[in-house]
């Protein structure tokens, strides 16, 4: 230590007093067995029909089984149980709309046992949903002009302004609320 650390020790009672709490992650001595299925599908729905041209969607399941074993059991904290994506799409004539959906399903565990000095108590997170918008509009393509005219875009993220919520070891201790809200973006883009 340099002499001014070793000055600011003593002035708070001495080594003894000014203790240093360490933490440190070391991978666990268990096996963590992970199984899982992903099942996607991409979808345009148009079926040659010329009125419907550019519409579609894309969806996405992930189912995921976890189980540690031996002496200290391993865990990947952070990964739900089952999540889905899900997208419906326009794309045609200068316009392109997205609406999206993302949700984590199940409790997961976020966080290991000892939290806020109680041992073996965990986190977990509830289960997410959040709705997104995206689009943008190419006005010279839409209104057939040659003319410098720009694009506008709009979106909208987290549409019904879902919340994320976690938990301490039981489902009424809530440890963590966190409200990112609704944002609505609104631009313009060209080139010269």
């Amino acid at each position: 230590m340099t002499p001014t650390q070793q000055a600011a020790i003593d002035a708070r009672g001495g080594p003894t007093v000014a203790t240093v709490v360490l933490n440190q992650q070391v991978n666990a001595q268990g096996k963590l067995n992970v199984n899982g299925l992903e099942f996607n599908w991409v979808q345009p729905l148009d079926f040659g029909n010329a009125a419907l041209e550019g519409l579609g969607f894309t969806a996405n399941y992930t189912f995921i089984d976890q189980h540690g074993q031996g002496a200290a059991p391993a865990i990947a904290v952070g990964v739900s149980p089952e999540t889905y994506n899900a997208t419906l799409y326009y794309e045609n004539h200068g316009v392109s709309v997205r609406g999206s959906v993302t949700s984590a399903q199940g409790t997961q565990l976020t966080g290991p046992g000892g939290q806020n000095g109680i041992t073996n108590a965990e986190l977990f997170s509830d289960t997410y949903t959040q709705y997104d918008f995206s689009s943008s509009f190419d006005l010279s393509q839409m209104f057939n002009t040659h003319e410098w005219v720009p694009q506008l875009t709009i979106d909208v993220v987290n549409v019904t302004n879902a919340e994320q919520r976690s938990y301490f070891q039981f489902t009424n201790a809530t440890f963590t609320q966190y409200n990112a809200g609704r944002t609505v973006i609104v631009g313009l883009r060209g080139s010269f």
